[in-house]
């Protein structure tokens, strides 16, 4: 299927320029960290993002820029193969501030999903919700997620919540 939306999404590359482009990304989207992680970002937030991978995942984790003409507008953050070897799990899809509210996490959600149809054996799609963020659990409910019913704990700075398991089954043939 071909990109009708005039977004691209970008792996990301820890080159400082990128790095540079993402801070400026997170910055301008305090409320997220906020909420997440008790405070706003910090200034090597990006480099500890594109940089920390989990253990045993650094082949399989990709970090992704999402830009709406030369614009970086968002970021995604996710894992091939985790927990199951047909399955791709988001950490974090994240569209700036500014850009929320436009229609551009739907559009970047749809071409994310078209990129991993393409990779061929993905069929089901992860995501976890932090439950102090559960304002955005409608988003992806309209995206056709379902909560498994699934709560794993997270504990984080003086972050203590649970994190709500959604997943969505993908038609390999896109």
């Amino acid at each position: 299927m071909k990109n009708s939306y005039p977004l691209k999404i970008v792996e990301l590359k820890t080159t400082d320029e990128q790095i540079e482009e993402i801070q400026k990304l997170f910055q301008q989207t305090p409320q997220y960290f906020i909420k997440t992680k008790g405070h706003p970002p910090q200034g090597n937030e990006a480099r500890k993002m594109l940089e920390e991978k989990p253990l045993g995942f650094s082949e399989l984790a990709k970090s992704l820029g999402i830009y709406h003409q030369q614009e970086l507008i968002g970021y995604i953050d996710l894992i091939k193969s985790f927990p199951h070897p047909n399955s791709v799990t988001i950490g974090l899809l994240m569209i700036s501030e500014l850009n929320q509210g436009k229609g551009w996490g739907k559009k970047s959600y749809q071409l994310l999903e078209q990129i991993i149809s393409g990779w061929g054996n993905f069929n089901t799609i992860r995501i976890g919700i932090l439950e102090v963020n559960s304002q955005v659990v409608p988003f992806w409910e309209k995206l056709n997620f379902q909560d498994t019913g699934k709560r794993l704990d997270f504990n984080e700075n003086e972050i203590s919540t649970k994190i709500m398991i959604f997943e969505k089954k993908i038609d390999l043939a896109k």
